[in-house]
């Protein structure tokens, strides 16, 4: 029996080796297999060659391998999971540029991938890598981790996901629940509060009245000493007349940590910031007034009534000034409607042609006209404007012998204007060309209905007008 228990241990001793050896010519054989199905991109086929290489033995680089075909699935979150275990396994053997490659993946991944970050609060080493977490996908299945797997992050597509976790030695905890979307991880803790484990921290200024601040809570001034959370804390010391300091310290459970803080003195601060004054915009004005005034002339037949020779009469040019007003609206920057009123008085001395003698002819006109104006936008503006309205004229003949014959007449106009509008502040100037189409057959006689004055109706009367435009 003892011959045979030597015999058994020496064949077990002989025999290791060769196992070993088996195993790992097995797993080069996948591995090799592997490569040339990825290769051609047969991702399915090169993902089992790789599990395969792994079982016979495990290394971070066939699990690097199994996130690259992961990756060439479409399986992203799979793929990251299976980057952040080869970075794990192989934080002592992997070379500097293949952990670079891994985490250049995990940083393309984390654009399609939700990452969460899990603590477990109140357990020791022991107790949180026997830790299970179990993670329930909205409307799937519940699936649980292997026990401790949340010392790496956990990678999950964009979703709504409930996080539950079976801490040893601890109550269930309250399941959590997160809508997860790519980006920043998501920072979750499970585990009793009351059973945080603390490190002692101190803080000790230069200035004795400086406040010390860890965590935003204000803890003394100058020198403070006190427990808190094993962890990493913000810490900030200040004092009037010097520069703030704010850092960040980390601090082991049960143990002490002290910072000494220097304060620098502050420079003189600068005046106080005052803001310019922004008036606000000026609403536009769209109502305006436009006073006018007017030089013209016009040419009208006057007939054998007023001593011109008959049938036909004579034509004769008169001119004269006229006094006015536009007032508009503006519909938006280049239309706007209008209303325009003008008098004017236009005049002509002439001798008639059947006596060696002159006359005097006298023409007063007024006019009411709407209108609908166009300009260009700027400061310097292009304007034209055309408008139908009424039209009335009164003519006084005087011969030399004193007899005055008088008579008047209303009848439509058609009024075309285009010029330039020029802004001068808060005014406007305006000069322009005007032709005004009016009606003259029903200019009579007053005493005598029948005689008409003028004949060819209808006649053109034009010029340039000139006007001042107040805007409000």
């Amino acid at each position: 029996m003892r011959r045979f228990s030597y015999a058994l241990f020496a064949l077990l001793v002989l025999a290791s080796p060769r196992a070993a050896w088996a195993d790992e010519a097995a797993a080069r054989a996948h591995f090799k297999k592997g490569i040339e199905l990825y290769d051609k991109k047969l991702f399915v086929e090169a993902l089992s060659e790789f599990q395969d290489a792994y079982r016979e033995k495990p290394s971070a680089g066939i699990k690097q391998n199994i996130a690259l075909c992961l990756k060439g699935l479409n399986r992203p979150a799979d793929a990251a999971s299976a980057f952040d275990e080869a970075l794990d396994e192989g934080k002592d053997t992997l070379k500097p540029e293949t952990k670079a490659a891994i985490e250049r993946e995990l940083t393309e991944l984390s654009r399609s991938v939700a990452t969460v970050k899990i603590t477990i609060v109140g357990a020791d080493e022991k107790k949180a890598a026997a830790t299970v977490i179990s993670i329930t996908p909205a409307g799937q299945p519940t699936h649980s981790l292997a026990p401790g797997a949340q010392r790496r992050p956990i990678r999950l597509m964009p979703g709504i996901y409930t996080f539950s976790a079976k801490i040893p030695g601890q109550a269930d905890p309250e399941p959590k629940k997160f809508a997860l979307v790519t980006g920043a991880p998501v920072d979750a803790s499970f585990g009793s509060v009351s059973a945080v484990v603390t490190g002692t921290l101190t803080i000790r200024a230069n200035v004795p009245d400086a406040s010390i601040r860890v965590d935003g809570a204000e803890l003394g001034q100058g020198t403070w000493t006190g427990p808190v959370p094993a962890g990493k804390h913000k810490a900030e010391v200040s004092a009037p007349g010097w520069k703030t300091v704010q850092f960040d310290v980390s601090v082991p459970a049960n143990a002490t940590v002290e910072s000494p803080v220097t304060l620098q003195p502050a420079s003189a601060a600068p005046g106080e910031y005052v803001a310019p004054v922004t008036p606000p915009p000026e609403k536009p004005k769209r109502i305006y007034l436009v006073i006018t005034g007017a030089l013209e002339g016009a040419s009208y037949r006057f007939s054998d009534d007023l001593g011109e020779t008959p049938p036909s009469g004579e034509r004769r040019g008169v001119a004269g000034l006229a006094v006015g007003g536009r007032f508009g609206f503006l519909l938006n920057k280049v239309i706007a409607l209008e209303a325009f009123v003008a008098v004017g008085q236009d005049a002509t001395t002439y001798k008639l042609p059947s006596a060696n003698e002159e006359r005097t002819t006298q023409l007063t006109h007024w006019q009411l006209t709407p209108s609908i104006r166009f300009q260009t936008p700027g400061k310097s503006r292009f304007t034209a404007a055309t408008g139908f309205g009424v039209h009335g004229l009164t003519v006084e003949s005087t011969a030399p012998n004193g007899v005055t014959r008088k008579g008047s007449g209303v009848a439509a106009s058609w009024l075309i204007d285009a010029g330039g509008q020029f802004d001068l502040g808060p005014l406007f100037l305006e000069a322009c060309l005007f032709f005004d189409v009016h009606g003259v057959g029903s200019v009579a006689d007053d005493a005598a209905p029948d005689s008409r004055f003028l004949l060819a109706s209808p006649a053109v009367r034009g010029g340039l007008r000139v006007g001042l435009g107040i805007p409000f």
